[in-house]
């Protein structure tokens, strides 16, 4: 958590904060938690920070009104009786439920998203004197059906600010449950791919701090040794992005996921990596550095896993592997209730070669 603390601190003081982030899994107690503790720290910098609580407005068909009304109104204070930004606040909120409820369509609304974005920017601008505003948005997860692919829709298309930074915490089986619904079991890309595609920054929360530190651990420390003499270039890019290291381990013990599969080849030293057939054997190995339980598609835990090129230890299969179908299929025509055992074939062809070499001295 306190790495995803620090991520969000960074990116408000960045030149050019992300307008949109997303604090994305994590238990809603952690969330929640996180968000209580970056406020004070954002306030104390001097940057004005508005806390929004979708629950409050479950029962509103859709919470991008309830949002952007909030934002409205956090700017009418800041004006402190500015009759021009009384004035654009006031033509914005009287458009703002049909906006929020997306029943424009087409070009119509393209332009309503062009003026509220000028009518926004120029708001902005006039009163935050001390970018960015950031805005804190919770309670998403708990929303109906389908209102929470709305919420995100409207933030990318009419939140998407200069000057301001959201931070919406959401859960990953909320998400999921919204991206089923709507998609179906054919979705096109998974939660995470699409939060990617709409917002402008992903902070995972737990994802850090779920791989235990090897240098707490003598037998994982040594592990990590181990890497570093097999895979120097890969032992050097754990240092900036350590996650790779726990997601090359999870494939290599049998998860096949198209998720973790992208996250390595996407990257030529994670790859490499992966066909390195000596450091998969190693990260096959326990201590494992992600302590959770693999399952690979076939439904067999990680442990059951085989890796290729290996050391002694690794042994392969040896028995359907060693016969041929011709084989198999002859012993089954003889009977044979055990067709894994290659031995009598062997024998016998001993035999025929004596018998040969004794025709011959004759």
């Amino acid at each position: 958590m306190h790495d995803a603390l620090r991520q969000l601190e960074e990116m408000t003081s960045a030149s050019k904060p992300p307008p949109l982030v997303a604090l994305y899994k994590g238990s809603p107690a952690e969330r929640k938690q996180l968000l209580v503790e970056l406020e004070p720290r954002l306030e104390e910098r001097g940057l004005t920070v508005l806390a929004f609580n979708a629950r409050r407005h479950l029962s509103e068909p859709d919470l991008g009104g309830p949002l952007a009304q909030r934002l409205l109104l956090l700017l009418q204070e800041l004006a402190e009786g500015d009759s021009t930004v009384l004035e654009i606040t006031g033509r914005l909120l009287d458009g703002l439920d049909e906006l929020a409820s997306q029943e424009q369509r087409g070009t119509a609304r393209m332009v309503a998203m062009r003026e509220f974005d000028t009518a926004m920017r120029k708001l902005l601008k006039r009163l935050v004197t001390q970018p960015p505003l950031v805005v804190l948005v919770q309670g998403v997860d708990m929303a109906t059906s389908g209102a929470l692919l709305r919420l995100l829709e409207f933030m990318a298309g009419f939140l998407d600010l200069p000057g301001c930074m959201f931070v919406l915490a959401l859960g990953e089986r909320a998400l999921k449950a919204d991206l089923q619904a709507q998609y179906g079991d054919r979705m096109p890309y998974s939660p995470q791919e699409f939060l990617t595609e709409t917002f402008h920054q992903l902070v995972l929360l737990g994802d850090s701090t779920a791989q235990p530190k090897a240098g707490g651990d003598p037998a994982l420390q040594a592990k990590r040794d181990d890497i570093g003499r097999l895979a120097p270039a890969f032992h050097t890019l754990l240092e900036s992005e350590p996650v790779l290291l726990t997601t090359l381990e999870r494939l290599v013990r049998g998860d096949s996921s198209p998720e973790l599969l992208k996250q390595i080849g996407v990257n030529t030293v994670a790859l490499d990596a992966y066909n390195n057939g000596n450091l998969r054997a190693l990260l096959a190995k326990p201590p494992f550095f992600d302590p959770q339980p693999v399952t690979s598609a076939m439904g067999m835990r990680g442990s059951s896993v085989v890796t290729l090129n290996e050391e002694p230890q690794f042994k392969m299969p040896s028995r359907l592997e060693s016969e041929s179908g011709g084989d198999i299929a002859k012993q089954r025509r003889q009977g044979s209730e055990s067709h894994a055992d290659p031995q009598p074939k062997v024998r016998k062809a001993k035999v025929r070669k004596a018998k040969v070499r004794k025709a011959k001295a004759a």
